[in-house]
């Protein structure tokens, strides 16, 4: 009893750090695309966002596009930003690591909103 409770305990585990990981991305990925889109002059559209839920790939292709627009942005203001994001999002969303580039265009993004506030 202990050895089936134990993985099943396993199981379990494994499966809610999936499933929160996951909601969490998706949530995350889309806060990411909604505060570029205030850079953009062609919107990424909800259906976008969508597609890349269900079509894992076509998320590392939204980080690319964004963060193309979050480097352009922070060249313009100033704000010392890597030319390689863009790359390195693409690359690391379809291997399906995303919380790289994602942390580093939530910060790139703070900064560029802290000084519109000012």
């Amino acid at each position: 009893e202990t050895k089936e409770s134990k993985k099943e305990s396993v199981a379990l585990n494994i499966a809610l750090w999936v499933l929160s990981g996951s909601i969490f991305s998706i949530v995350w990925r889309y806060n990411i695309i909604k505060r570029a889109n205030d850079y953009r002059e062609n919107k990424i559209k909800l259906y976008h966002w969508i597609i890349s839920v269900f079509v894992f790939p076509y998320s590392g292709v939204l980080m690319y596009q964004t963060a193309k627009d979050v480097v352009a942005q922070c060249e313009a203001k100033g704000i010392k930003c890597s030319k390689a994001l863009p790359v390195l999002s693409l690359v690391f969303g379809l291997l399906g690591l995303g919380l790289i580039p994602y942390i580093i265009q939530t910060i790139k993004l703070n900064k560029l909103e802290s000084l519109e506030s000012e």
